[in-house]
C-alpha cells in the first residue's frame, strides 16, 4: 500500500522565571514553561483513492510545567537547602493507528504534582556532600504521542512517566584538581519505551522499572603547563 505523506507542524514555547529575595539567606524562585504543538498533513495517494485521510485531522499537544522553590543557606553558607513543588499538565488530541485499517481518536488531559528536596553540606573547605530526592514526571513529547507518520505509529493515549529519584554525591575540591563520586536509585512507573519491530513500531508504557548504581566517579585536573 503506497503513501505520499506530507506533514506540517507548528510549535510555540513560552518560558518565565522570577526570583524574590526573602531576607539575607533565603530566596523564592518560580518558573513556568508552556508549549503548544499542532500538526496536520495530507497523504495524496489516500486522497486519490477517495479514502478517509486521517493525516488531515489535526493533532495537538499543550503542555504546562510550573515550579516554585524556596532556597536557603545558613551556618556561614556551610549548609544550603532547596525545597520545591512542581506541577505537570498536558492535553493531547489525535488519531492512533491500531492496524492498517483501524484508527482511534483519543483526547486526554493529565495532571501530576511533583516535589524535590536538595541538601548540601560543606563538611570542610575541600569536602562537600550533596543529597537529593525528587518525585518527578516526564511528559510524553509530540514524537512519542503522534509518531512520524511512517515508521513510528501514533499513540495519543500514551501516559506520562513518573519516578522516585534519590541521589548522593561527595565532592573533593583542590586548587588544581577535583574529584567526585555519586550514586543514585530510580524507581519509575509507566516508563515510555519503543519496542523493536521489523516494520513499524509504536511507543508504549512499560509497567515499572528500577535502576540502581553509581552515577559517575571522576577526577578533573586544572593544571597549567
Amino acid at each position: 500500500m503506497g503513501s505520499l505523506l506530507t506533514l506540517t507542524s507548528h510549535t510555540s514555547v513560552v518560558r518565565l522565571n522570577a526570583t524574590q529575595a526573602l531576607g539575607a539567606h533565603g530566596r523564592l524562585v518560580g518558573n513556568v514553561l508552556g508549549s503548544s504543538f499542532h500538526r496536520r498533513g495530507e497523504d495524496e495517494i489516500v486522497v486519490a483513492r477517495q479514502e478517509r485521510d486521517y493525516a488531515q485531522d489535526p493533532s495537538s499537544l499543550h503542555k504546562l510545567v510550573a515550579g516554585l522553590a524556596y532556597e536557603h543557606d545558613w551556618a556561614d553558607q556551610r549548609w544550603s537547602s532547596s525545597t520545591a513543588v512542581k506541577y505537570f499538565g498536558y492535553t493531547s488530541r489525535g488519531f492512533g493507528k491500531l492496524d492498517s485499517d483501524t484508527y482511534l481518536e483519543t483526547e486526554q488531559t493529565r495532571q501530576h504534582l511533583g516535589a524535590n528536596q536538595l541538601l548540601r553540606w560543606q563538611l570542610a573547605p575541600a569536602w562537600a556532600l550533596k543529597a537529593s530526592y525528587e518525585y518527578a514526571t516526564r511528559l510524553p513529547d509530540e514524537y512519542e504521542l503522534f509518531g512520524e507518520g511512517i515508521l513510528v505509529r501514533a499513540n495519543p493515549a500514551l501516559q506520562p512517566e513518573t519516578s522516585h529519584n534519590a541521589n548522593l554525591e561527595v565532592q573533593y575540591v583542590r586548587p588544581r584538581w577535583s574529584a567526585e563520586v555519586s550514586g543514585f536509585v530510580r524507581g519509575a512507573d509507566n516508563v515510555i519505551y519503543q519496542p523493536p519491530s521489523i516494520r513499524d513500531t509504536q511507543n508504549q508504557n512499560l509497567l515499572k522499572s528500577r535502576t540502581l548504581g553509581p552515577r559517575h566517579l571522576c577526577a578533573t585536573c586544572r593544571c597549567r603547563y
